[in-house]
């Protein structure tokens, strides 16, 4: 079931991809005006929109995992408990081996 935090944690990335993109547009009247300048103050303001939108994408990130580690059904504690840099790799009843070495087959190209 999604949740308020499932949703701002899908939403936040793209604001500030979004929000980024405005403070981006905005350098160049800014620079061209000078300080003090209307596109200075909207500069500012599209700055201090895309730090905010970090902060919190930021605070709501541990804040998904403890509520995905409090999840009854489990499956999403399995997501966040799993890692590459994990130092013990661990084999669960479905990792079975297979019954004997594979069969090379020679290699062709393809144009």
């Amino acid at each position: 079931m999604l949740t308020a935090v499932d949703v701002a944690a899908a939403v936040l990335p793209v604001a500030f991809v979004l929000f980024s993109s405005r403070v981006i547009g905005r350098v160049p009247g800014a620079v061209r005006h000078g300080i003090g300048s209307p596109q200075w103050y909207s500069l500012v303001s599209a700055f201090l929109l895309v730090s905010g939108t970090f902060v919190v994408q930021q605070v709501f990130t541990p804040l998904r995992r403890r509520t995905r580690a409090a999840d009854p059904g489990g499956q999403a504690e399995a997501t966040f408990k799993s890692s590459a840099a994990s130092s013990t790799p661990t084999a669960g009843s479905s990792d079975k081996s297979l019954p004997g070495p594979a069969a090379a087959k020679p290699m062709t190209r393809t144009a």
